[in-house]
């Protein structure tokens, strides 16, 4: 009896550990449809958990290799605690393989550790050419290198963000 009840504890303490484990995603939110020839600006949401604070993040997008010739990104605004990310130039095009070629992550300014929480982070403007192909494509941000998406604990050590996607149509 006093083994099985060993056993059993042994793994609920395993089981709470998993629990305990460092979180971290991303988030991306805003209009589904995406009309050609306008700007639509989506935010993204910064959560994590049993960090013991970040000094930052990093980030790529991905988009569909037929839609990424024309799409640009022409604006990001950081919001605090997260202020210092990238400032130009712009725009940012997407390779062939659909990734944009900038990092979009950033870091708090002056650097230091950001308590664990939910912030809202950066707001991204994306242009849409006159002539992009109508249709529905997805948006996610990379996890594999050379472009791992990743939160910095408060140790400097990267917690990798799990796959996102943000699906939009865009329309005549």
């Amino acid at each position: 009896m006093k083994k099985t009840l060993l056993i059993t504890m042994i793994g609920l303490t395993a089981a709470c550990n998993v629990f305990a484990q460092e979180q971290a995603a991303l988030s991306i939110n805003g209009p589904s449809s995406w009309a050609r020839g306008t700007k639509v600006t989506v935010a993204v949401q910064d959560k994590y958990f049993n960090l013991g604070g970040s000094y930052g993040f990093s980030y790529w997008l991905m988009v569909n290799t037929t839609v990424a010739p024309f799409l640009s990104i022409t604006g990001l605004k950081y919001f605090p605690p997260f202020n210092a990310g990238y400032n130009g130039p712009f725009p940012i095009f997407f390779d062939q393989s659909g990734v944009d070629t900038a990092d979009l992550g950033a870091g708090p300014n002056p650097l230091r550790v950001v308590p664990d929480g939910s912030y809202h982070v950066t707001n991204i403007t994306f242009g849409i050419a006159n002539n992009a192909p109508v249709g529905t494509y997805t948006l996610h941000i990379t996890t594999e290198n050379p472009r791992p998406s990743a939160q910095a604990d408060h140790n400097f050590n990267d917690v990798d963000f799990p796959q996102i996607s943000f699906v939009f149509n865009v329309v005549p």
